[in-house]
């Protein structure tokens, strides 16, 4: 039988006392790590963030200029369309036409976005209005990008409408990108386009389209500037 009273339990308890201590600390202290190490990951996210939306804002402003130069075209060479108006040089209704097609599918960058959205990373935002937008913001730029590609597609149609009443070469000859290539052979008349109704419906299709890509555009600038605004409101001062 062992003697209870050789056993140190005052010793035993401060050591197992210890042993809980250490044991307790230890985990704290992995807590806090991971806490820390969470922190700063989420931090380096919403830099990464900061930078590409404010880039997202530059390529909105570009794109909203861009559709301010086509409208302008598209409504001075609407005014030149009609049974009465005044026939114009054919060179500047080519040059109108020209300036009213410089557009092509507007994208925007969301590299950063769609990595922090791909990892499960969006909760660790802590704003709700800024996890919303950013969740929302794929489909925003989604429809960007369709709406602008109808502006793309009217202009084939309206090119391959064209093809049978002027030489377009002479239309894309107003761009660098046609240097190298000799210039068209044929001449074309203005009334080929100015005395044509389907010509004038067409561009008046385009400035429809023309608008609505505007109004996203406009809508996406005010959407990218409140996420950048609160994703600095999140970022430690």
């Amino acid at each position: 039988m062992i003697n209870a009273e050789k056993i140190p339990w005052k010793r035993l308890s401060i050591e197992a006392a210890a042993i809980v201590t250490s044991i307790l600390l230890a985990f704290a202290i992995d807590a806090w790590w991971d806490e820390r190490v969470s922190h700063g990951r989420s931090v380096a996210q919403l830099n990464t963030l900061s930078t590409e939306f404010v880039e997202v804002q530059s390529q909105l402003q570009r794109h909203e200029a861009t559709l301010l130069g086509l409208r302008q075209a598209v409504s001075d060479l609407l005014i030149q369309i009609g049974p009465d108006s005044k026939l114009q040089p054919i060179d500047s209704l080519y040059a109108l036409i020209d300036l009213s097609f410089r557009a092509s599918t507007m994208e925007l960058p969301t590299g950063s976005l769609k990595a922090l959205l791909d990892t499960g990373d969006l909760s660790t935002i802590a704003g709700d209005e800024l996890k919303v937008l950013l969740a929302a913001w794929p489909a925003e730029v989604s429809r960007l990008r369709n709406q602008s590609g109808m502006l793309e597609a009217n202009r084939e149609e309206i090119i391959r409408y064209l093809h049978d009443k002027i030489p377009t070469l002479a239309v894309t000859h107003k761009t660098d990108q046609m240097n190298h290539y000799p210039k068209p052979s044929f001449v074309g008349k203005p009334e080929a386009i100015q005395r044509d109704m389907k010509v004038e419906g067409l561009f008046g299709n385009r400035g429809m389209l023309i608008e609505d890509t505007l109004d996203i555009v406009l809508e996406l600038e005010i959407q990218a500037a409140n996420c950048v605004s609160l994703i600095a409101a999140e970022l430690p001062n």
